[in-house]
């Protein structure tokens, strides 16, 4: 190293111990200083000898291969300056760790990155400090190379983010609770998005905001009404989501259509509006059978059908275990009619309500002369255990899997054994489960048949509108299910809507009130009657001939009537009689409408039913116009009213009965 004048005087020292000056420490003028470097076992290391203020850099290598390694490899996407970048606002500066076992640097080639620190070489740990110009143009990337290493800058462009959005637009969901996805691309990868929902009651961000390319993911409500739409914006996007109305299934419980049996089941639209839907048929394990049927209804619409005739693929009714009518209305009502041409059948309710709690089967007869068969369906998604609690003490399990159907007799439970002892059971555990039972028997070589609902529901006051006579009787039941005694009061009425004397009974826990109305010492002149209860019970009545011949069951799930109902169907090989009890101590004006399948007003009537009183009527007697075009009757009142019709066919063989439907009777 030569001085730049000859009277500078100057001194060397070293930076590092390895590092030995063996001549030349210090001077005047020109001169020159030697050293050597001890021996290297290590890893390449770096020193310097500062000779009058200036840095002479010694680099000796080792025998350990060097390593380096840096974090982080990349930065965080800068934004365009002046704007506040990821690192916070003003200059945008950033840093990176080393971590080395010998010496390193640190350089960029891109004109825009500068590196700040170290000014030389870095040796061992140490930081790498840099800054970034501010960027006018298009997104860019650069790289500083630090030890060998790359470490890679991005930074955004000073043009505005934009945004793709898929699909778009976004399928339409039904109107069951689900879950979506939209899938988001920005313009560049830096640029920042976030969510937000139109109508969060339905609508619910559960992701919703990221930086580049990603998902925002939502769930949706169950629709309880009408069809609807919301929106979800993202960025300078917007998506629409759209709803269905939820599906509103009506069950029709049983199918059979192995000769000899048949099975009719209809749909009437109580509603103003036209409804279309479609009919599902499925076999006992719940799989569908054929295609569905396309059903529209008009307003006020009618549509009857033989399954095994009129359903599509008539070769596979047989493995049609029941039907579903799906539809977005709650106006449609229903009944499926089971019977054997020429020797029984029996009718009941289409059902739009699975149960919540227990089911109650308010009477069995299981004997030499009667047989009860059950008909369970589970319309959950999951196993259903059930277990079936007799009065008797004795209980059997039941497994119904997910949507299956099953069919079974009481004595079947028990090797096919009559169970004279069993009179009535509870169903535990039937959360979503739908059923009927079903009674048989012969007298006399005559066989008899008829069904009800089994249902979830009990009352303190139940309605028995129908006690018949001339060459008629009537059975009735009243189930106590709970453990604790009931007080009853029976409250007979004439035809006329006169209370006669009225009875009292103690019903025991899990014990039937059961007989005829003379053997339970009800008056001659009894029409109809309630009982008051202090405990909720479960009951219904049967109707049948003296000579056996027909029978008919009524159930009605209590309630005080309705002021609106549908009486089903108008037999046209037979007769339709018409039953009304008016539940209050007014008297009612009960306007009838007889309707043909495609919603057409046929004829319109006026019936008055006295506080009290009861009127039974042929269909056609209710009219003064001719209802031959006519296939059901709806009425309304101003008052609360049963209503209820037995249709009994030509030959005198057969016999059904209906509650109105879409009341609370």
């Amino acid at each position: 190293m030569t001085p730049t004048s000859s009277t500078c005087s100057w001194t060397a020292v070293r930076s590092n111990s390895w590092i030995t000056i063996t001549s030349g420490s210090s001077g005047t003028g020109p001169g020159t200083v030697t050293y050597s470097v001890s021996a290297n076992n290590g890893g390449p290391r770096t020193g310097t000898i500062t000779i009058g203020g200036n840095d002479f850099d010694i680099v000796q290598s080792g025998t350990t291969a060097c390593t380096s390694t840096i974090s982080p490899t990349s930065s965080p996407v800068l934004r365009a300056s002046p704007t506040c970048t990821a690192m916070g606002c003003g200059s945008i500066t950033g840093t990176v760790s080393v971590s080395s076992t010998c010496s390193w640097g640190a350089t960029s080639t891109d004109p825009w990155i500068t590196v700040t620190a170290p000014a030389g070489l870095g040796n061992g740990n140490g930081t790498v400090s840099y800054t970034v110009s501010p960027n006018t143009g298009a997104p860019r990337t650069g790289t500083i190379t630090i030890g060998g290493k790359t470490f890679t800058v991005s930074q955004d462009g000073s043009a505005p983010c934009t945004f793709a959005v898929s699909p778009t637009p976004y399928p339409a969901f039904n109107g069951s609770g689900n879950n979506g996805t939209i899938t988001v691309t920005p313009s560049a990868g830096s640029c920042s998005w976030s969510a937000t929902s139109s109508d969060p009651s339905w609508i619910q961000i559960t992701w919703g905001s990221g930086t580049g390319t990603g998902d925002v993911t939502f769930t949706i409500t169950a629709n309880p009404g009408a069809e609807r739409t919301g929106t979800i914006t993202i960025g300078d996007q917007t998506v629409t989501i759209a709803q269905a109305t939820a599906t509103k299934p009506l069950y029709f419980l049983h199918v059979d259509t192995s000769l000899p049996w048949q099975t009719e089941i209809a749909l009437i639209n109580t509603g103003g509006q036209p409804v279309t839907g479609i009919l599902k048929a499925l076999s006992d394990n719940g799989e569908l059978v054929g295609e569905p049927m396309n059903v529209s209804l008009p307003a006020r619409g009618r549509k009857q059908i033989v399954v095994a005739s009129e359903f599509a693929y008539p070769t596979d009714s047989t493995d049609i275990g029941y039907i579903i009518f799906e539809s977005s209305s709650d106006a449609v009502q229903g009944y499926t009619k089971l019977y054997q041409e020429g020797i029984y059948r029996e009718a009941t309710p289409a059902v739009r309500a699975p149960s919540t709690s227990d089911i109650y089967i308010p009477h069995i007869a299981s004997d030499a002369q009667w047989w009860t068969g059950i008909c369970l369906v589970n319309t959950t998604s999951a196993e259903k255990i059930l277990t079936i609690a007799f009065n008797n003490g004795q209980s059997k399990t039941i497994s119904l899997a997910a949507k299956e159907h099953q069919v079974f007799t009481i004595a079947g439970l028990f090797s096919n054994q009559p169970q004279p002892d069993i009179k009535s059971a509870v169903i535990t555990n039937a959360g979503g489960i739908i059923g009927m039972e079903v009674f048989g028997g012969t007298f006399g070589g005559k066989s008899l048949m008829d069904g009800i609902l089994l249902t979830d529901k009990t009352a303190s006051t139940i309605y028995y509108p129908h006690v018949a006579g001339d060459g008629w009787w009537t059975g009735i039941a009243a189930y106590n299910p709970l453990g604790a005694t009931s007080a009853l009061t029976i409250t007979p009425y004439s035809a006329q809507g006169l209370p006669l004397p009225f009875l009292t009974h103690s019903l025991a826990g899990q014990e039937k009130y059961v007989g005829t109305p003379a053997s339970l010492g009800l008056p001659a002149e009894t029409a109809w009657f309630k009982i008051d209860s202090t405990l909720p019970l479960a009951g219904f009545e049967l109707i049948g001939t003296t000579d056996y011949q027909q029978l008919a069951a009524y159930s009605s799930g209590g309630g005080t009537g309705a002021k609106a109902g549908v009486l089903a169907k108008i037999e046209k090989s037979g007769s339709t009689s018409i039953i009304f009890v008016n539940t209050e101590d007014g008297a009612a004006s009960v306007v009838l409408t007889a309707y043909d399948n495609n919603g057409n007003s046929v004829a319109v009537g006026t019936l008055a039913v006295g506080g009290h009183a009861k009127e039974v009527r042929l269909a056609e007697a209710l009219f003064a116009q001719d209802i031959g075009s006519a296939t059901y009757i709806a009425y309304t009142s101003d008052r609360n009213v049963v209503g209820l019709q037995l249709n009994a066919s030509a030959d005198g063989m057969m016999l059904d009965g209906l509650p109105a439907l879409g009341g609370a009777n």
